[in-house]
């Protein structure tokens, strides 16, 4: 289908267009958009002013509201082709239209709060339009700088303005890398490019992308079987290798064509193998294209209409996804039809042009390989508890010790130095997030709710906002190879029932996504089901001072491990002597005194 990729020249021509603008021509035109159903242009692009409009996140927004359902998204798509005058259009209408990063509607925007870096982004989407060689390598590490700007949006962003030139480094791509990183710099993200088109001869970075789409959705698996498909439909020479790349499909000509269209199965005297009907090509199956003894592609297929149909008819295609579209000799003749090929299969794999895929494929389903799999993710390879307190008298340094646990959580170790630099670079690009429990804190807050608006004219209306435990358990979800940390400081002075409400159950390892009692429940303000994801720690701390440990909340007692902070006199930082006063003796005799005439929680 060609609608597959229709929005690359619609991105492009849109790119362009901005390109050939100003800030404030950006900011007119965004006014414009029927980004809703009543026409109000007030998105996060513009809500913090004119000045705070950049390109990237423009694209960005646009394509996360393509995640929204066929009709808002028709909606907005051509909204957008009429506001900037387009000439093509884009089928979002069509599900498999949808091969493009869409990223999610939380922090769509490259600034935070309207704090951020304009000039550095209109930088970026410039030189993005030239090329790769274009970029600056200072420029893109810097906007790393920007809160909530990390490699994944960053990277996908730059692909929407030039789908020609880049590829996305995100938790798709990185699945067909060798051995991806988490935080990659411009050199990295440049590397890992290079690494992919290797691995696609003569593919465009968008089909790329779709295959890694593909590859990343759970019901997608790459098939045992292969078949092979020549490039002529009847004996007659033909050749119909651009017609199928063009149109990503592969099709025969209908009755007559071949035995395998008007009779049964048989086998072929020559190869030893069976033809079979044309609905044997299932989802994730190789198609090995051919013509006489020569390759001439590799491609998996996505959809098969003739099994759909009871009848087949001429128009009936099999789909394809091209993930090597180079030609080469394999030495054994791919005949006329489609065919089960294991024998040829081992052709294909042989040939120079075609063994980095195929190593690539083996490295996706497992297989033994020549290529040298990934180290096995350091973040998965140290166990910590799911959910834990730290609790202890006042001062003993449990904000501060949960910086070096978030740390030692996603860095995958027993315990980690307390590195703030690193701390803060995990903030930035949505691993670790930090709130503090107060009276008035509520459900709304922590997992979402409804929050009044000021438009643009004064009026008010109302949107549904994501709180931080459901934004980060969808960052957990779309990442389920890395771990994230949200840490609740002061848990016990929140009202625990009334901030978790209904998910306080879900957060016991047993009721997570990978639990045996895995639970899913439906939100009562967006309807919508929420759950878990087992790769999400939480991360508490209250003072015993403020509220004893037996008088928390039983539920939430008894969900999360309690660790004991108390005054530690063998402190490496704490000095033994100071101008004659022994510090260690003093602070465990004023320790002392206070569990004496106040407890010990003091």
């Amino acid at each position: 289908m060609k609608e597959v990729y229709a929005w690359v020249p619609w991105f492009r021509e849109l790119a362009r267009t901005v390109a050939a603008g100003t800030p404030k021509e950006l900011a007119d035109r965004t006014r414009q958009v029927h980004w809703n159903d009543n026409k109000s242009a007030t998105v996060g692009l513009i809500r913090h002013g004119d000045e705070s409009i950049d390109p990237l996140s423009f694209l960005y927004t646009l394509a996360a509201r393509c995640r929204a359902n066929p009709e808002s998204r028709t909606r907005v798509c051509n909204s957008v082709t009429e506001v900037f005058r387009l000439k093509h259009g884009i089928p979002v209408d069509l599900d498999d239209a949808l091969t493009f990063p869409r990223g999610t509607a939380v922090n769509a925007t490259f600034h935070h709060y309207g704090v951020g870096r304009p000039e550095l982004l209109w930088r970026l989407f410039s030189n993005a339009a030239k090329g790769e060689d274009a970029i600056d390598r200072k420029d893109f590490d810097a906007a790393y700088e920007i809160k909530g700007v990390g490699p994944n949006n960053l990277t996908q962003a730059l692909f929407l303005a030039n789908p020609d030139a880049f590829l996305p480094y995100d938790e798709a791509t990185k699945r067909l890398m060798a051995a991806p990183v988490p935080r990659p710099d411009w050199r990295t993200c440049r590397e890992g490019m290079e690494e992919l088109r290797n691995r696609f001869p003569g593919c465009s970075p968008c089909e790329i992308y779709r295959f890694a789409l593909l590859v990343s959705a759970s019901e997608f698996e790459i098939g045992a079987s292969a078949f092979s498909a020549s490039t002529r439909l009847n004996r007659d020479g033909t050749e119909l290798d651009g017609e199928f790349f063009e149109n990503n499909w592969i099709r025969t000509d209908g009755p007559g064509s071949h035995d395998y269209w008007d009779g049964p199965p048989k086998n072929d005297a020559k190869s030893g193998e069976s033809t079979y009907p044309l609905d044997g090509p299932a989802l994730g199956d190789l198609i090995l294209l051919g013509r006489g003894s020569d390759g001439r592609g590799v491609g998996v297929v996505t959809g098969n209409d003739y099994s759909a149909s009871e009848t087949p008819d001429k128009s009936d295609r099999i789909h394809v996804v091209w993930i090597n579209k180079e030609s080469c000799h394999v030495g054994t003749n791919v005949q006329t039809g489609i065919w089960r090929a294991a024998k040829i299969r081992s052709a294909f794999e042989e040939a120079a042009p075609y063994r980095p895929t195929f190593e690539m494929l083996d490295q996706l389903t497992g297989a033994e390989s020549h290529v040298q799999p990934p180290e096995p993710a350091p973040a998965l390879s140290v166990s910590h508890p799911r959910n834990q307190i730290l609790y202890g008298p006042p001062g003993t340094g449990k904000t501060w010790s949960t910086v070096n646990l978030a740390l030692a959580i996603i860095d995958g170790k027993t315990q980690a130095d307390h590195d703030l630099g690193h701390f803060h670079e995990l903030r930035e690009s949505g691993h670790i997030a930090a709130v503090t429990f107060h009276q008035n804190f509520a459900y709304e807050d922590f997992i979402e709710g409804i929050r009044p608006v000021l438009g643009d004219v004064g009026g008010l209306r109302y949107e549904m906002r994501d709180g931080l435990l459901k934004t980060m358990a969808e960052r957990a979800r779309n990442a389920p190879e890395e771990r994230f940390a949200l840490i609740i400081d002061e848990i016990n002075r929140g009202n625990v029932a009334r901030i978790f409400g209904e998910l306080i159950t879900l957060i016991e390892d047993s009721r997570r996504d990978d639990g045996a009692e895995k639970t899913v429940v439906k939100l009562p303000y967006s309807d919508k089901e929420f759950s878990v994801p087992g790769n999400l720690y939480l991360i508490g701390t209250m003072n015993t001072a403020d509220r004893s440990i037996e008088l928390l909340d039983t539920a939430l007692r008894r969900r999360f491990v309690f660790r004991e902070l108390m005054p530690d006199t063998n402190h490496p930082d704490l000095p033994q002597n100071v101008g004659g006063v022994h510090c260690r003796g003093l602070q465990g005799a004023i320790n002392n005194q206070r569990t004496h005439v106040l407890n010990r929680e003091h």
